[in-house]
Formats: C-alpha cells, sequence, structure tokens
C-alpha cells in the first residue's frame, strides 16, 4: 500500500512523526478552510505586510503562540497571528517561545 505523502497519518511512512509534531499538526491544520479564512484575516488586518519589517513581498502567518503548543480550539484565534516575510518567519524557528512577547505586545500597541 502507498504512503499518504510526506507527513501523511499512515503511521507505516518512515518520515511520519506523530499527529503532536508541529509540521504534522501544520500539514493538517492547513488543509481545513478555517486556516484560509484565519490566514486572510491575519494578512488582512496586517495590511499585507511584514509586522517585523514591512516587507510586502512573500508574506506567511506566524502563530504567536507555536502550533505545537496550541489547543485545537487556539489553533484559528486571530489574536495569536501575526503576518511575517519568509525571511523574518524563518527566524522564529526554534525561537518561537522568545518571540511570544514580542508579538503579543505588538498586537496590543496596534489596538
Amino acid at each position: 500500500k502507498a504512503h499518504k505523502g510526506f507527513f501523511g497519518k499512515d503511521a507505516r511512512n518512515g518520515r511520519w512523526m506523530g499527529e503532536n509534531h508541529a509540521r504534522n499538526k501544520h500539514s493538517i491544520y492547513k488543509s481545513r478552510i478555517e486556516w484560509s479564512e484565519w490566514r486572510n484575516f491575519i494578512f488582512d488586518r496586517d495590511e499585507y505586510k511584514c509586522v517585523d519589517c514591512g516587507n510586502s513581498g512573500f508574506l506567511e502567518p506566524h502563530h504567536i503562540k507555536p502550533l505545537r503548543i496550541l489547543e485545537e480550539c487556539e489553533v484559528f484565534e486571530v489574536n495569536n497571528g501575526v503576518t511575517l516575510c519568509r525571511k523574518c518567519h524563518q527566524n522564529t524557528f526554534g525561537r518561537e517561545l522568545d518571540c511570544v512577547d514580542k508579538y503579543t505586545n505588538l498586537l496590543l500597541m496596534r489596538k
């Protein structure tokens, strides 16, 4: 039987890291309509610009509290997301918890 892709839910897939692994959670949630709605809301609210550098190039939605620690009911909270360009988003990798206060305060200042 064929494997279900790189991050498929098939336990026989040697690359499957378990449903609680952040990359697997990401691929599961990203396929839902709520992801698209959440992403579009975040981008619109942040005026399609990176909240760090102001770049409007390749944008990515960033969960302020990392996806790996969120409960399912928190994944699509609009106050837990900001718009980042790819470079700024990559700068958060491995340091997500260090960035929580920075982005939380940034959102509070914008209100």
